[in-house]
């Protein structure tokens, strides 16, 4: 199994204070990213088209020929409602224009608990390898703390 890395990226007014930098945890296999929150901070829905930039750039991968999965923890997705092991897992969906941008996020797996009900809809199919859950099972069953790769 390939292992987890971890990256820096920018948030909202990151030039003048570096301390809203996000982190994510993130797994590179064939042409398939996964990236999760390290720390609470800026959000990995908000800033997605940064957090794949750089990856891009640490990786010399191309965004466009490349798949990204944004992984959802109570990590960084707190909520008063969501147990440790509750998750969700989004396949961007990237808009082709000279930069990544995203233009959806499409689930391809959840916990039951994510969104604060008992069950999850029909149509959502568990489209994601056992082996992602177990990569990020730090994350989706602990809440890791920053620096603990």
């Amino acid at each position: 199994m390939d292992t987890l890395k971890e990256l820096a990226y920018p948030g909202n007014f990151a030039a003048r204070h570096p301390e809203l930098h996000g982190k994510v945890a993130y797994l590179l296999h064939e042409e398939e990213v996964y990236f999760t929150a390290m720390k609470r901070g800026p959000s990995t829905i908000n800033f997605a088209e940064q957090i794949i930039q750089v990856i891009c750039e640490a990786e010399n991968i191309d965004w466009r020929t490349t798949t990204f999965y944004d992984v959802q923890t109570v990590w960084g997705f707190p909520a008063s409602y969501r147990r440790l092991e509750d998750f969700c897992i989004d396949r961007l969906v990237l808009e082709d224009k000279e930069y990544p941008f995203v233009k959806a996020w499409n689930n391809v797996s959840q916990s039951k608990g994510w969104n604060g009900i008992s069950h999850v809809q029909d149509d959502v199919q568990d489209a994601v390898p056992a082996w992602v859950i177990e990569a990020f099972q730090g994350f989706i069953l602990k809440g890791q703390i920053e620096g603990s790769l």
